[in-house]
């Protein structure tokens, strides 16, 4: 943060790491939307399926629930972790 911050006052051409950074967040933010929902409606097509093996409702729906928030947070995760060793080893150097 105090990088991006110092950042604001150089010209718009200048500030490639808040740049990078505020557009790698969007896009992991976009990915996990997407891989979450598509998650969810897969599991959720499913019910049908379930309801005649004799499981219930909910538990086709939590298990939905479940697989659609790993799925959407697993992409924002992956991107702090490469964030993190590519800032660290920038500043080892």
């Amino acid at each position: 943060m105090p990088l991006m911050l110092a950042e604001l006052a150089l010209p718009a051409d200048k500030r490639a790491e808040t740049t990078g950074a505020v557009t790698e967040k969007l896009i992991a933010a976009q990915v996990g939307a997407w891989a979450g929902a598509f998650a969810y409606f897969t599991r959720a097509a499913w019910l049908p399926y379930d309801l005649m093996s004799g499981q219930s409702a909910v538990t086709t729906l939590s298990d939905a629930q479940n697989r659609a928030t790993r799925a959407a947070l697993d992409p924002s995760a992956r991107q702090v972790k490469k964030n993190y060793r590519r800032l660290t080893r920038s500043a080892k150097n």
